[in-house]
């Protein structure tokens, strides 16, 4: 189906593990990504991968929900059609009501679950993924052709990132990611989403972590190359004004060595690395406070609060915080 894989010129998943020997690899990646770092491909020489957590669900949940109301209608178009033709001069064909009804409701469960398993079955695609230095590519092949979609990290501004963990009755359901790099014109140029399960949120069960092929994961080492380098931009930055900016909305982030400036509603304010009494990150939001802080629950003086969703290159501000301030984040 593939013909000759070509081989990757790196021996690294992007969960940094051993990359499998046998793994598929249709195409050769684009020059334009510079020296490849990590790769990950969904198929074999011989077949697929196993799937990951939310794929199994999804071939488990969807068809057993057909299998269910398929059943429901077949028993009921069942018993109908035997009423309908008994009303019609057979009387007779009552006597057969029930075997007939649970014929057809096997038939109305079966035959469209094995269709919709075959039909999903038949829409998987083969996804290979890299990572270089210069950027990352995603190519699929499916029922109806390939796609090759390339991030030139040079055309990006930065990256936007949002992980929300759901929950059923409770549960811990599983975790929907979403990594976005934008234009220095506001566009999309790259996006990669999707859900997986985490490890140790569940109440029953146990979830294994993510295999080295999941898509979150090279969302995750895709994240790790354009950090790198976003950082090697922002050095030039900050030789170049002394600072390294940040925007997140309407607030204005300045790093520069030994201090944070913060530029919010018309005011702008520097904090020293000696006045910062603590950098926290609670419940997804980014929380400064300067020693003496107040905070109440109207109204707060010397606390900073910034939510981690959406916040433009959040793991790279990190990065920056702990290296220009020496002060790591709890």
């Amino acid at each position: 189906m593939y013909g000759s894989p070509s081989s990757p010129a790196q021996p690294v998943q992007h969960d940094g593990q051993s990359l499998p020997p046998d793994d598929d690899y249709p195409v050769a990646p684009d020059g334009a990504i510079g020296r490849v770092i990590s790769s990950a491909s969904n198929r074999t020489r011989s077949g697929w991968k196993p799937m990951g957590a939310q794929e199994k669900a999804l071939f488990v949940i969807f068809p057993l929900l057909v299998f269910l109301l398929g059943g429901i209608v077949g028993l009921v178009a069942g018993q109908e059609g035997v009423r309908a033709v008994a009303m019609q001069g057979l009387p007779q064909v009552m006597e057969l009501e029930t075997p007939i009804m649970v014929l057809v409701g096997l038939a109305g469960a079966v035959v469209p679950s094995v269709v919709l398993i075959a039909g999903m079955w038949l829409l998987r695609k083969a996804r290979v993924s890299w990572v270089g230095t210069d950027g990352a590519q995603l190519w699929e092949k499916g029922l109806f052709g390939s796609k090759s979609t390339v991030l030139r990290f040079s055309e990006a501004g930065w990256l936007t990132t949002e992980r929300v963990r759901q929950y059923v009755n409770g549960n811990y359901s599983g975790t929907r990611y979403n990594f976005t790099w934008w234009s220095p014109q506001r566009a999309k140029v790259f996006v990669l989403g999707g859900s997986f399960r985490e490890t140790g949120l569940a109440l029953f069960g146990k979830d294994l972590p993510p295999a080295g092929h999941d898509p979150i994961r090279f969302a995750e080492a895709a994240e790790r190359a354009w950090s790198r380098h976003k950082i090697a931009r922002l050095d030039q930055e900050i030789r170049t004004t002394g600072v390294a900016t940040f925007q997140h909305g309407s607030t204005t982030l300045r790093l520069g060595r030994g201090f944070v400036e913060v530029a919010t509603g018309g005011k702008s304010e520097r904090i020293e690395r000696a006045q910062i009494a603590s950098a926290t990150i609670q419940q997804g939001v980014i929380v400064l406070k300067r020693q003496g802080a107040t905070e109440g629950w109207f109204s707060s003086e010397g606390v900073y609060k910034l939510p981690v969703s959406g916040m433009p290159d959040f793991m790279v501000f990190v990065m920056l915080f702990e290296d220009l301030l020496g002060l790591r984040f709890s």
